[in-house]
């Protein structure tokens, strides 16, 4: 935590406005790491629920005792523990019901979850953990669901707003802030040289349901969302390493303009 100079509301002082000058706590959170979480949390998702959300992140702010207990009233609460740091997750019960309608295909509503949806959350909440690396360093064990009451050792607060068709905020709470370098040893590229990673350009995305998905047989046609002439990604694993458009030259599939991303 560091303090920065901030401003209060402004209030009247004869013919002009006035605001108070004040130091206030501020996180020092490398907004590179809430990056790097916001960008594969929107590519997990596209991933494991085949929906193209844009995921944007807040600012990271201290947190008070009214504030976390304002924070946890009412919300479902993962920690993983981390090596630097241990990291909080909150789903406030409507964004948790968006998200598990999403998951499941099924309109949301407003009733507590079902053991089952519980247990689904949970595994959505473990697999999104993964990403997290940036804020603690490295995981040491996977999300687990936790009382309430533990959250009150989370010191900093950011949100994740996962936009349409989701429309949810994934709250993410950290017990410490992360120290400056948390990237740990790095690989010169020679020592990779002799390294062959597998590539993969995927030139067409769709979704089906869960139970369309079980009836599929020798023949069927899935109808992609996407046109075969679109934005194509190139991946290395389940990383993109790049963007362009997909389409067809001398009768093979192939992908141009390709914009690149520094991959560390």
């Amino acid at each position: 935590m560091i303090v920065a100079l901030a401003f209060g509301s402004p209030r009247r002082c004869g013919d002009r406005a006035v605001r108070e000058a004040r130091f206030v706590p501020r996180s020092t959170i490398p907004a590179s790491a809430l990056c790097v979480v916001a960008n594969g949390v929107r590519e997990h998702l596209r991933r494991l629920l085949g929906v193209a959300a844009e995921v944007t992140f807040g600012d990271a702010v201290p947190l008070s005792a009214s504030s976390r207990s304002k924070l946890v009233e009412g919300a479902y609460c993962f920690r993983t523990p981390g090596r630097s740091t241990d990291v909080f997750v909150f789903l406030r019960r409507g964004d948790a019901r968006r998200l598990l309608a999403v998951a499941f295909g099924e309109p949301a509503d407003d009733g507590e979850l079902s053991a089952l949806e519980r247990s689904a959350l949970g595994r959505l909440v473990n697999e999104l953990a993964a990403l997290f690396d940036p804020l603690c360093a490295e995981r040491q064990a996977p999300a687990q669901a936790v009382a309430p009451a533990q959250a009150s050792r989370c010191a900093t607060y950011v949100d994740l707003r996962i936009g349409p068709p989701i429309d949810a905020i994934l709250g993410i709470g950290l017990t410490r802030e992360p120290p400056d370098d948390v990237s740990g040893p790095k690989l010169l590229a020679e020592q990779l040289l002799g390294v062959r990673c597998d590539v993969r350009a995927e030139i067409a995305r769709g979704s089906i349901s869960a139970a369309r998905l079980t009836e599929l047989a020798p023949g069927d046609v899935v109808v992609m969302d996407t046109k075969v002439g679109g934005e194509a990604v190139l991946k290395v694993a389940e990383l993109v390493i790049a963007r362009g458009r997909g389409g067809v030259v001398v009768d093979e599939d192939a992908v141009s303009g390709m914009a690149a991303f520094a991959v560390d």
